[in-house]
């Protein structure tokens, strides 16, 4: 009852908090009165059986104190053999461990575990390069404790700073964070309030699905697909290595929680909808599979899947690139724009997983597409989906008309101002020379 009263706490303001501290005051009040006549009766029991004094003082010392002070813990504690009976039949069936006593677990910080992982230096040289703003939720409101980097790639909470792709859970009732190398970090006392919780959890779930235990197997699985020394990490693709331990913890069913994999996965839903896992998660071998099934037996139409705003984060989007490599010619075609859109952030797992899918999209087609997109985004300003442009073009050995256009006119401009210039030294010498 005591966690209880505790973690009724712990989801609320100062409302919930006063209630808690009423109701366990009431219990031990309550309970220490009646323990008080328990013990009274009990000593009057002794003193009659056994008629001796010193008996009776005794029993009093002894049982007085034990009857209202351990009457109300008991109901509070709760009996150890039936809290133990309980968290056994609670975990039973489970296809993951909570917390195992390998996991590291750190305390927060500045830059906690990363500044020991990257070293300080190279740690305070990343952060030196962002800048960080409060974040905006989806529904427009705006963060009072969450900030996050103009890149994206670092949140900062309670003074700490850590990498977003490298984070895969969050326990709010624990107050922990969970790290995809396995270790977790305890957050300060202030992260039980109302509102961080209710922020960060926001946040998570924005971001789509989140590991709410530390997943058996993160450390195994995180060193597998990176192996390299872990400072070396500083300086990799966050997002393709976190993407890449993903599919690692999929590959066996028996290494992540039962809410992110489905061993009863449906492309579609009872209601004749399609599945939303595609879009919030990084979606399993066997769950792949069934979708390009549905697909292919045009079950399921696959422009549903080719809105790329509908994606939660980077690694749901890397789902669909392989849904549409696995389809193949000619019924991929159709995700020719989806692949152009995941073009413009360099820094994403997908970026270059769309690079090497459109290598095998028809030529005409994708140079098509290349000049249309590259007129667009100059116009538009989008410098990133520009660059992106650029860096597909170079794999490809395709120059772009577009932008040899735009180079040409650029070059001519300046053939027209070297030659104002020129005339007008001239016309200035002839006037010196009069």
């Amino acid at each position: 009852m005591l966690q209880k009263l505790y973690d009724f706490a712990n989801k609320g303001g100062v409302l919930r908090r006063a209630l808690a501290t009423f109701a366990i005051l009431s219990i031990m009040g309550i309970g220490g009165f009646i323990g008080f006549f328990i013990s009274v009766f009990i000593c009057m029991g002794i003193e009659s059986l056994m008629g001796t004094d010193a008996f009776t003082d005794l029993s009093i010392l002894l049982f007085m104190p034990t009857c209202t002070i351990g009457l109300p813990w008991l109901v509070l504690a709760g009996l150890p053999g039936k809290r133990k009976k309980k968290t056994q039949k609670k975990t039973q069936g489970r296809q993951y461990s909570s917390i195992l006593s390998w996991n590291d677990v750190v305390k927060y910080g500045e830059t906690p575990h990363f500044d020991k992982m990257f070293g300080h230096k190279k740690i305070n040289e990343l952060l030196s390069e962002e800048t960080f703003h409060l974040h905006i939720f989806e529904d427009g409101k705006q963060a009072r404790y969450l900030s996050v980097s103009e890149s994206g790639k670092w949140f900062s909470l309670l003074g700490g700073h850590l990498p977003v792709d490298l984070i895969c859970g969050y326990n709010k009732r624990k107050d922990e964070l969970y790290t995809i190398d396995g270790v977790i970090i305890k957050l300060p006392d202030e992260a039980g309030l109302y509102s961080v919780i209710r922020e960060l959890e926001k946040f998570f779930r924005e971001r789509g699905y989140y590991f709410e235990q530390m997943p058996q197997g993160a450390r195994d699985e995180f060193h597998d697909s990176f192996r390299k020394p872990d400072s070396a990490l500083a300086i990799e693709n966050w997002g393709t290595i976190r993407y890449q331990w993903e599919k690692e913890l999929l590959r066996d069913s028996k290494k992540y929680p039962d809410k992110i994999a489905k061993s009863n996965f449906s492309v579609i839903a009872y209601d004749g909808s399609i599945s939303t896992d595609i879009f919030e998660r990084v979606l399993s071998d066997y769950e792949l599979e069934q979708t390009v099934n549905a697909v292919k037996n045009n079950h399921v139409d696959i422009r549903k899947y080719l809105y790329f705003n509908d994606y939660k984060n980077e690694y749901a989007v890397c789902n669909t690139i392989e849904l549409l490599k696995k389809i193949g010619q000619p019924k991929n075609r159709e995700g020719c724009d989806f692949l152009f859109d995941c073009l413009g952030n360099l820094d994403e797992p997908y970026f270059y997983m769309a690079v090497g899918l459109l290598k095998t999209y028809p030529r005409r087609m994708r140079e098509e597409k290349m000049e249309e997109y590259a007129k667009a985004s100059h116009e538009s300003g989008d410098v990133e989906k520009f660059g992106g442009l650029l860096y597909l073009a170079k794999e490809l050995k395709y120059d772009i008309k577009y932008v040899e256009k735009m180079k040409a006119e650029e070059e001519s401009l300046k053939d027209e101002k070297a030659e104002e210039a020129k005339e007008a030294a001239q016309g200035q010498v002839m006037q010196m020379s009069r």
